[in-house]
């Protein structure tokens, strides 16, 4: 499986996109190429050392964000990663709930306080800025349960390790595993960690125990956005004739995007 991925980096370095070899023409037309030039390799590299993407995110995030200058405020739940929140918040039992913006891109409210700095210089070797930043958040958050409907995120894997033994955290499956083959490769499954996984069926538990990833307990509940659509039609009293269409068109190619930083 492996020998059907490859990598592909926009020209200007600063993306990454790990895909299958069918879809290397796709985004080759829209300006992603092979990582051969020595020129690319190097911007790459430079733009992926961890010093330099660590001064480079401080600077985004220090002209795009508001800055609180005190500790988050205690909430019952917090919702990891904004994306795919909505489904989340449709069955949480009350709005008492905080919603943790995780990728640099989305991120544009920082909190300032003595806790939360004092823990990211303390394990200022031990993980990434982000994850030691997201970490005493969560910590000083309190919350009883941490959820996610990003099954694949790295950071949850590693904050959830962390954290574990003091909050719940819980991931909610969204999509099938099979399109996120780099994460079982023996360098991903080392920080792969998820506590309890809501996942479609036994299919998908079998699936992950075959990959022999850490997961500590598994609940087959189906999928939340098809039971919250469900409920929808319902409610509303939709009738939906299954005859009325008879051509199925499938999406386009599905590409798993890395930024650099």
């Amino acid at each position: 499986m492996d020998n059907e991925i490859i990598t592909l980096i926009s020209r200007d370095g600063k993306d990454k996109i790990v895909c299958y070899k069918y879809m290397e023409e796709c985004f080759r037309k829209e300006g992603y190429v092979l990582p051969k030039s020595i020129h690319i390799n190097l911007l790459y590299k430079i733009f992926d050392f961890k010093i330099l993407r660590k001064i480079r995110s401080l600077f985004t995030l220090c002209l795009r964000c508001k800055f609180f200058f005190k500790d988050p405020k205690y909430s019952e739940f917090v919702i990891f990663d904004r994306v795919n929140t909505r489904s989340l918040e449709e069955i949480l039992p009350n709005k008492n709930y905080i919603v943790i913006s995780t990728r640099i891109e989305d991120i544009n409210t920082i909190y300032i306080s003595k806790k939360i700095i004092f823990y990211i210089i303390k394990n200022f070797f031990r993980h990434s800025l982000k994850q030691n930043y997201l970490t005493a958040l969560i910590k000083i958050i309190a919350p009883k349960i941490v959820l996610t409907h990003i099954s694949d995120s790295e950071d949850f894997h590693i904050i959830s390790r962390i954290l574990h033994n003091e909050i719940k955290f819980i991931a909610i499956q969204a999509y099938s595993p099979t399109y996120f083959d780099h994460m079982f490769s023996e360098e991903g499954k080392k920080n792969f960690f998820i506590p309890k996984l809501f996942c479609y069926s036994k299919y998908d538990e079998l699936f992950y125990k075959k990959k022999k990833v850490n997961i500590g307990a598994f609940e087959v509940v189906g999928s939340l956005k098809s039971s919250l659509c469900n409920k929808y039609v319902k409610s509303e009293k939709l009738e939906i004739n299954p005859n009325k269409y008879d051509i199925c068109l499938i999406s386009e190619a599905f590409q798993i995007i890395q930024k650099a930083f």
